[in-house]
């Protein structure tokens, strides 16, 4: 299997990161037509949900740490990629929930 150069890792990073945040967006916006939330919910739960990422990066470091530790699986493992996805959407949805699901003009 070809590897990529590590010019082609950012944009491709980046396209992994902006896709899926685009279909979320064009799901809810289309699910939810009857009575949307304001764009600016909108906007902050992007926002919040960006910032919540650098959050995370210290428990996905000490994941990775540990796996080397005692698993020796290595940064490749589809085991620790599925435990830092999980921990990034745990951190994530608490961030969601500190400062949007709260709100009044979440239906």
């Amino acid at each position: 299997m070809a590897e990529l150069s590590e010019a082609w890792i950012l944009p491709i990073s980046f396209l992994g990161g902006i896709i899926p945040v685009l279909v979320w967006l064009w799901f809810w916006h289309k699910e939810d037509s009857a009575r949307p939330e304001p764009t600016l919910v909108i906007l902050i739960a992007f926002l919040v949900g960006m910032a919540s990422v650098p959050m995370v990066l210290p428990v996905e470091h000490w994941m990775l740490q540990y796996c080397n530790l005692h698993q020796d699986c290595g940064i490749h493992s589809p085991l620790l990629i599925l435990a830092w996805a999980t921990a990034e959407e745990i951190i994530k949805y608490a961030a969601a929930g500190l400062f949007i699901l709260c709100r009044k003009a979440v239906n």
